[in-house]
């Protein structure tokens, strides 16, 4: 079976590149560790971190997926290890790939000690829209940080379906108003009617915010109109304008029938 050489780059830099892999440098040791479940380890993450750093060009150069599955290991040690737009950048890589990259940014997801590093993985996994990911997703809607919360509640709202949809539905009870918010607006996107009266509770909640959230779901999923037109009247300009227009997409739907 194939095995992923840890230190895939030289950290010698030699400048004129070679098509076949140089010597190792002696400061840096070489290890091998196997690729059959695509984990990272903490030796490999640390190897590539410090070649990135000493010769970027010659790692991004393995972000490619003929490369396969090195790429995606490497990508995601560095959406780890970078920061602004590097982080961005190999984040999109990832989502690219879409589920090649599932196991590694799971991995990366257990193994995350700061939120925004957390925050990007999420919503990387997201993107791929890969429902098996749920309930890793779903794990971190517990997460002390609110804006990991949110980022959970997000990636599950791409993902869909009902699993996701019963996730989101506990997190109504979040004590954090942008959570609920979060929530509501993700539970929209799936479109599960089975979440629709929990929804309609909130739609006279004291935070204008989470009535607009709630306002905007109840719009996606759908209902009869008479249930939103109070909201027209609502002291929040923003509300009434979620409210009217909740309802012109309500209408729609039905004029489209």
């Amino acid at each position: 079976m194939f095995r992923l050489v840890a230190l895939i780059v030289c950290v010698a830099c030699a400048r004129e590149p070679t098509r076949t892999a140089p010597a190792p440098s002696p400061s840096v040791k070489t290890r091998v560790e196997p690729d059959s479940q695509q984990t990272t380890s903490t030796a490999f993450a640390e190897s590539i971190t410090r070649a990135f750093r000493a010769n970027p060009d010659s790692v991004l150069a393995l972000l490619n997926p003929d490369r396969a599955p090195t790429d995606v290991q490497v990508a995601a040690v560095l959406l780890e290890s970078s920061a602004g737009e590097e982080k961005i950048q190999f984040a999109r890589y990832l989502a690219r790939q879409g589920d090649r990259s599932g196991t590694v940014l799971a991995d990366a997801a257990r193994r995350a000690d700061d939120w925004q590093t957390l925050v990007s993985v999420l919503q990387t996994m997201g993107r791929i829209g890969d429902r098996s990911a749920v309930p890793a997703i779903g794990s971190h809607l517990s997460s002390p940080n609110s804006w990991v919360r949110m980022a959970a509640c997000h990636a599950l709202g791409d993902l869909g379906g009902q699993e996701a949809a019963n996730q989101l539905v506990a997190v109504l009870q979040d004590t954090t108003d942008t959570v609920v918010s979060a929530a509501l607006i993700a539970l929209g996107k799936t479109g599960e009617r089975t979440s629709l009266d929990q929804i309609l509770t909130l739609l006279d909640h004291e935070n204008p915010r989470v009535r607009a959230a709630a306002v905007s779901a109840v719009g996606r999923i759908g209902t009869t109109p008479s249930r939103l037109e109070p909201l027209l009247l609502d002291t929040d300009a923003g509300v009434r304008f979620k409210a009217q227009q909740a309802i012109d997409r309500i209408r729609g739907k039905e004029m489209a029938r």
